[in-house]
């Protein structure tokens, strides 16, 4: 059976654990891409995976002082959220980095390489 080349939008939603993908795709007359639009879980949770990680921050920083186990829980707090970000980022623990700021925006302290 032979396929013909022919324009269009294709939309998909995928459930995966993660949570919600969902991807457009527009083609031109030909069948060549034309655009594609992908929200992605990360994407959805990126305002809570804020949120959680200041909360972390409250509890573990006070008066300058860091207490041990900060970049455990960041960590911790993204992968509740997206546990397929390390791999798909294809970043590994050793770079891995924090900067503490005041509320000027002054870099303060940097944790992790």
């Amino acid at each position: 059976m032979k396929v013909k080349p022919k324009g269009g939008t294709g939309i998909g939603v995928v459930e995966a654990p993660r949570g919600t993908l969902a991807h457009e795709y527009v083609l031109t007359k030909n069948g060549r891409l034309k655009n594609m639009k992908l929200i992605i879980p990360t994407q959805v949770n990126n305002a809570a995976i804020n949120i959680n990680v200041k909360d972390a921050a409250t509890e573990f920083i006070h008066y300058g002082e860091i207490k041990p186990g900060l970049l455990n829980r960041i960590e911790m707090v993204i992968r509740a959220y997206d546990p397929c970000i390390k791999c798909a980022t294809r970043q590994a623990n050793e770079n891995f980095r924090v900067e503490i700021r005041n509320r000027k925006g002054e870099l303060l302290r940097t944790l992790g390489v």
